[in-house]
């Protein structure tokens, strides 16, 4: 049986693909996979996450599903060793046809690390691989109880081209009662409490099968993680009135401004900075421009996002501070590489540079500035209504409520104009977004067969 053993993949890693991203070209990297049973080691992907929580980390030795040393070659593990050392992000795939884990995988050894285990694996300490692991996704949980649909998982997964980094810092807001926001970097997914509950499942499907469609794929794992949420406090709102209804709805929002903030980043900030790291001349080309800018706050946002190594702006005001000075920077940077013939990465760089200012000025033609100005506007609404709940009547949080779901309903809709992430996935994979009409959504019912579903 193809999942029954252990062994070690390569699959094909081109990041930033929807980018368009010149730089970093398509790359055969290696992972690794592990089958696990339950009834060799009882709740294994529980323990281990726990583990991971109490000490940052775990080690798990390379193992087949029976607990017995699995085989990888030297040559293998130095590939994997120098891919970690290269902050290549190293995954574990982990399943027991009932669910897929994937671990990022931090370091490598043939050293015994049983002391860093779990108990039920400290016995394994004649295995000669051990893996460090310091974060857990939970890929996809069997809600439909069918075995075959988590093997199709698994199998698409090894095979398809990675096109974005799954272990990367989320953004998330969080409207307080005063004046300030509260903005939060969660470092990992378990910071982030994600469950995958029955109704996570449920309102996952409903975003990817009726609303964004062949566009789903196209966000980044933290984007789609909270649309989820903002769908579930809106669907949860329903049920409840008054200040406990606005509640719901504010968390919804929260989270569909969290959505929106990481997908801004992937799509224009976390290439930029990728490029200043991995190609020191663009970074000297960056130290000789930053004094001449016509705009000074360009200079503290991007020597903020390099001095504390961070790929990412916090909040989607300072991501429109960084737009309205972009096309310049890049302009500027772009100069510096034109006709230059001294190294072919120059080339590259310009194409790469060219392609940024091409994207602040589709994000302009296509009126994103305005819808996020909007999007500001709802939020700043809401946040001057929570400033003093205590005096809101009973119509006003009527009025507040009815308000914000209408909102929070448009911009969760099929509608191309009214939902921004439409736009921002056209940006990214350079393709136009078809959505499928009523009279289309009516003809693919119609072919369904409920009793040949049933038998």
């Amino acid at each position: 049986m193809k999942w029954a053993k252990s062994q070690v993949f390569e699959r094909i890693s081109n990041i930033y693909t929807f980018s368009k991203d010149p730089l970093l070209q398509r790359n055969a990297r290696r992972h690794i996979f592990m089958p696990w049973d339950d009834k060799q080691v009882h709740n294994l992907m529980f323990k281990i996450k726990k583990a991971i929580n109490d000490r940052g980390e775990c080690a798990i030795p390379f193992m087949e599903k029976d607990l017995s040393r699995a085989f990888m070659s030297d040559e293998v593990f130095e590939e994997i060793e120098k891919q970690i050392q290269n902050q290549v992000e190293t995954h574990l795939v982990m399943s027991n046809l009932d669910s897929i884990h994937i671990f990022r995988v931090d370091a490598v050894s043939r050293e015994c690390m049983a002391q860093n285990s779990i108990k039920e694996l400290e016995g394994l300490s004649k295995h000669n691989v051990w893996l460090t692991v310091g974060d857990l996704f939970v890929f996809k949980a069997n809600h439909n109880q069918d075995p075959s649909e988590i093997s199709y998982a698994l199998e698409e997964l090894i095979t398809s081209a990675q096109t974005q980094n799954l272990f990367v810092c989320a953004q998330a807001l969080e409207l307080s009662q005063g004046k300030a926001e509260k903005y939060n970097q969660f470092s990992r997914w378990l910071e982030m409490n994600r469950n995958l509950t029955y109704d996570y499942f449920i309102r996952s499907c409903e975003l990817q099968e009726n609303v964004y469609q062949e566009s789903w794929g196209a966000l980044n794992r933290r984007t789609q993680h909270f649309l989820i949420m903002a769908e579930q406090g809106r669907h949860k709102g329903i049920m409840y009135r008054d200040s406990e209804k606005m509640q719901y709805l504010k968390e919804s929002l929260e989270c569909y401004l969290s959505a929106v903030i990481n997908e801004l980043n992937e799509v224009y900030i976390r290439p930029l900075i990728n490029a200043f790291g991995a190609y020191p001349c663009l970074r000297e080309a960056w130290d000789e421009t930053q004094a001449g800018l016509i705009h000074p706050k360009m200079q503290s946002i991007i020597n903020e996002l390099l001095e504390s190594d961070r790929d990412q702006v916090k909040s989607i005001e300072l991501f429109l501070e960084y737009v309205h000075a972009a096309k310049s920077l890049l302009f500027s940077l772009k100069k510096r590489f034109t006709k230059k013939i001294g190294k072919e990465e120059y080339l590259l760089i310009e194409n790469f540079l060219c392609r940024q200012e091409s994207l602040v000025e589709s994000f302009t033609c296509k009126g994103l500035f305005q819808k996020l100005q909007s999007i500001l506007a709802i939020k700043n609404w809401l946040r001057d209504a929570l400033s003093k709940p205590e005096k809101l009547s009973s119509q006003e949080l009527k009025t507040i409520n009815l308000k914000l779901t209408h909102l929070l309903t448009i911009m969760c809709s099929t509608s191309y104009e009214d939902n921004i992430f439409f736009k921002l996935v056209e940006e990214k994979t350079s393709k136009g977004v078809v959505k499928r009409t009523f009279e289309d959504e009516v003809k693919a019912l119609l072919k369904l067969d409920p009793l040949k579903k049933s038998a």
